[in-house]
């Protein structure tokens, strides 16, 4: 193996006496270390005989979470080459790994100090490491004890996602959930807004710069109409997971069905998580609510990036928008919120599950980086879009995605706009609507969709995906 460069060098040792923290130490370590280089035994840490001889797992044992000195010993001895260096940086992190990793992961809860309290740190920092601006420590995607090794893993029970300023990520445990035995589950869909007038695009006043957002006009009966989709999907009794599309719903359209949702969980299995897709609230003005059994909110996601709306499209789809002065103008949609940025990967007994809202699937940052640096087993791309078709924008994406991560990928929308345009324009009203596409292993081949035919009573779709244990290698 080539050299290390001396300047790469002179960071490594810099960072030994910077941080209080060995967790921050890892973090920041890693940061320069990757992409991995560990094609050669030479960068496995744990194997070197340096450390073993420097005691340097029994050091950090000892003094967990603060940094020891032998770490910064051994990575600031004199006479070293630059090679040595750079295998003693992998070494600590290795070593952070080891430990934490064994002992503080949310799949083996600790009992004793200082465990207990890096669990704690991870629980509500939604990372291990402290200090936010040198990325994130997170658990590897827990899958039966398989060792996974990639280039953004420290090292067999950990990883490091970079940076994502202005944006956070957090992580989240979902535990209390009944294990998935088989090697694929069902997901179902509730494709609301379901009908023309249900929801409508509507100017925001008094923000200076034209913004727009989502609002909902549900009747008696739509309400009456998603308590009982809620309902089937629950007597069905195998389908663990719940999905409404992007702003599918109001406030108190979301209250209603949590409400629903609690009481059914007193009868016995079935729905274990419903994503709630809707509009305002504290989590923002275009979010998801994630409520897990027994209706504990488990994580929520925001929107992150807008989508603008031109005259062009507001003449294409009838938007009830009044158009804009310029056709170079645009509408900016609201997401305006009082929370930090933040994108969230939540391991639950499915798999490794992320949600990026729309726009957000076709952003590098924050959405991409973190789904292949966080290692997400099923990424969840909700939309609110026409009909869905092979070989749109989100079918492009999310197949990328899919192939550069060995993610599942399950995008969806709602079939109010397609309803909507096809009564402007003459079309079946009542005509079945694609609204569910799943990419699956293998990704050489086309995805499924699922249509929801509006003739039938049951407001629902589903279909099933690979399970976290048959798609991560």
């Amino acid at each position: 193996m080539d050299d290390v460069d001396n300047a790469l060098v002179t960071t490594l040792r810099g960072h030994g006496r910077r941080h209080n923290d060995v967790l921050d130490l890892a973090a920041a370590l890693a940061l320069h270390l990757l992409p991995g280089k560990r094609e050669e035994e030479g960068w496995l840490g744990r194997e070197d005989p340096e450390a073993e001889g420097a005691s340097l797992l029994a050091a950090i044992d000892r003094e967990m979470p603060a940094v020891p000195g032998k770490a910064i010993s051994f990575l600031e001895e004199a006479g070293l080459s630059s090679l040595d260096v750079a295998r003693r940086a992998y070494a600590i992190v290795d070593a952070v790994d080891h430990i934490v990793g064994s002992r503080a992961h949310p799949c083996r809860p600790p009992i004793t100090l200082p465990w207990t309290s890096l669990l704690n740190r991870l629980r509500d920092l939604g990372r291990y490491n402290l200090t936010e601006s040198l990325g994130s420590i997170i658990p590897a995607p827990y899958n039966k004890g398989k060792a996974i090794r990639d280039p953004y893993h420290i090292g067999r029970r950990l990883r490091f996602t970079r940076p994502i300023h202005p944006y956070v990520l957090r992580y989240a445990w979902i535990s209390g959930l009944p294990d998935w035995p088989d090697p694929e589950w069902p997901v179902a869909l509730v494709p609301v807004p379901h009908r023309p007038g249900a929801a409508s695009h509507q100017p925001v006043r008094g923000l200076g710069t034209p913004h727009y957002e989502i609002q909902h006009a549900y009747t008696d009966d739509d309400r009456r109409n998603l308590r009982e989709a809620l309902r089937e999907i629950e007597a069905r009794g195998d389908i663990p997971l719940g999905l409404f599309p992007e702003a599918a719903l109001d406030q108190a359209g979301m209250k209603d069905l949590s409400d629903e949702f609690v009481r059914l969980s007193d009868a016995g299995p079935g729905l274990q998580l419903v994503m709630f897709g809707h509009s305002g609230g504290k989590q923002g003005h275009n979010a998801f609510t994630v409520v897990k059994r027994g209706g504990i909110a488990a994580w929520d996601q925001a929107k992150l990036n807008s989508y603008n709306l031109k005259n062009e499209t507001i003449r294409r789809d009838h938007l009830q928008l009044p158009l804009l002065s310029s056709e170079d103008d645009c509408y900016r949609e609201l997401l305006a919120t009082s929370v930090t940025p933040a994108v969230t990967v939540a391991d639950t007994p499915y798999g490794r599950l992320m949600i990026a809202i729309c726009e957000d699937v076709g952003h590098l940052r924050p959405s991409t980086e973190t789904a292949v640096e966080g290692r997400v087993t099923h990424l969840i791309a909700p939309l609110l879009n026409r009909e869905l078709n092979r070989g749109g924008w989100y079918d492009d994406r999310v197949r990328s995605l899919s192939r550069e991560t060995g993610c599942t990928g399950v995008v969806c929308t709602s079939a109010f706009l397609e309803r909507h345009v096809r009564s402007k324009t003459g079309g079946s009203v009542d005509a079945p609507v694609t609204v569910l596409l799943i990419h699956r292993p293998p990704w050489n081949t086309s995805p499924t969709t699922q249509k929801w035919d509006p003739s039938r009573s049951q407001l629902w779709v589903e279909d099933r995906c690979p399970s976290a244990g048959s798609n991560v290698t």
